[in-house]
């Protein structure tokens, strides 16, 4: 049993290499292609402009449009992921749940078998206007999940890099 342990381990470190090996690619392809925002404390400017949400995420985000569910207090509702990443996603639903709150988020990749996972709403767009709004719904965390679960979720993510890195 140990063996297997060790044998497991050994492939989910070498499935996180090569996955952050090709976002790092990716991102390092991308940087190159579009121009840095110069922050105004860099000028001199005596307050400086906050970082993007882009430079605050600890994990890359892919866009996807695939179907969701999720479930809270025993009820699930129908929802659509809009973007995925190893920390979250944004999951639109026509009446997001309240910041904070914990639910289990079910995705159908279309090249994989669905990922049941357990997650937070970091935000909401709730309160937001109508018009203000493009896509009803919340940014989640992924949460308290089990190293299977994260396994999995890595791979449908490192297929869909691979699978986009192959398009023409």
């Amino acid at each position: 049993m140990s063996s297997f342990s060790t044998l497991v381990g050994i492939g989910v470190a070498f499935g996180a290499a090569a996955f952050t090996l090709i976002v790092l690619l990716r991102f390092l392809r991308g940087s190159r292609r579009r121009e840095r925002p110069v922050h105004l404390a860099a000028a001199g400017a005596a307050s400086p402009v906050p970082p993007s949400w882009e430079e605050k995420r600890r994990h890359p985000r892919v866009a996807v449009s695939w179907e969701a569910e999720i479930e809270e207090a025993g009820v699930s509702r129908a929802a659509r992921l809009r973007d995925i990443s190893l920390g979250g996603a944004f999951v639109v639903v026509s009446a997001p749940p309240a910041a904070g709150r914990e639910l289990r988020l079910t995705v159908f990749p279309p090249h994989a078998a669905p990922l049941a996972l357990n997650a937070a709403v970091a935000w909401s767009n709730a309160a937001v206007p109508e018009e203000r709004v493009v896509h009803r719904g919340m940014g989640v965390t992924f949460r308290a999940n089990s190293a299977e679960d994260l396994r999995r979720l890595h791979e449908v993510i490192l297929g869909l890099l691979s699978r986009q890195e192959e398009a023409p």
